[in-house]
């Protein structure tokens, strides 16, 4: 936490902690996106700036543009070739009406909105995690960020909703929550 709040210059109360490190409760049956997320949020990933800390010898710069320190913030957040990606998010779910803040609390500790409905806050946590996801499986490239990468994420995620629905309104729930996604993108169920 404290880490976190140095480097992103906000204080929170340890409740407001507990309740992002647990933001996906409710919204994703995946173990491994709940584990991704507590990976982030637990500073698990091996930054260059804390590679650096651990061995001296090696460089603190961001693997990606090489220019600025390689910290959790910089490096999921801050760098110049990872802005696309996130406003490609932004941009993909501002056309199905939910408009996501364009700050790294949303988007990498999801710290979604209060005021949107529990349908909203599913599908920008889907879209969000299939982004983030992105940028952990292509740490050290700069090339595979691109909409078609991303579209086919949120398919994958789209496809893995649907199919881990157990019953019926489960599966009708989920549908819910992807319709508006499905009609603007044209994503057929599985």
């Amino acid at each position: 936490m404290s880490q976190w709040e140095r480097e992103s210059g906000k204080t929170l109360p340890p409740h407001k902690w507990l309740s992002l490190v647990n933001a996906l409760t409710g919204h994703t049956a995946c173990y491994s996106h709940v584990e991704a997320h507590r990976k982030l949020m637990y500073r698990w990933y091996l930054t260059p700036d804390r590679l650096n800390k651990i061995y001296p010898n090696t460089s603190d710069r961001c693997l990606r543009c090489q220019t600025q320190r390689g910290t959790m913030l910089h490096t999921w957040w801050g760098c110049y070739l990872i802005q696309p990606l996130w406003l490609e998010v932004i941009r993909l779910l501002s056309k199905v009406g939910i408009n996501l803040p364009q700050e790294f609390e949303a988007c990498l500790w999801l710290d979604l909105p209060t005021s949107w409905r529990k349908q909203e806050k599913a599908l920008a946590t889907q879209v969000i995690l299939a982004a983030r996801a992105l940028i952990a499986i292509n740490w050290k490239s700069t090339n595979c960020l691109s909409e078609t990468n991303l579209m086919d994420k949120i398919r994958l995620y789209y496809v893995y909703n649907i199919s881990s629905a157990i019953t019926a309104s489960q599966k009708y729930k989920i549908s819910q929550n992807w319709e508006p996604w499905c009609s603007q993108y044209q994503f057929q169920p599985p």
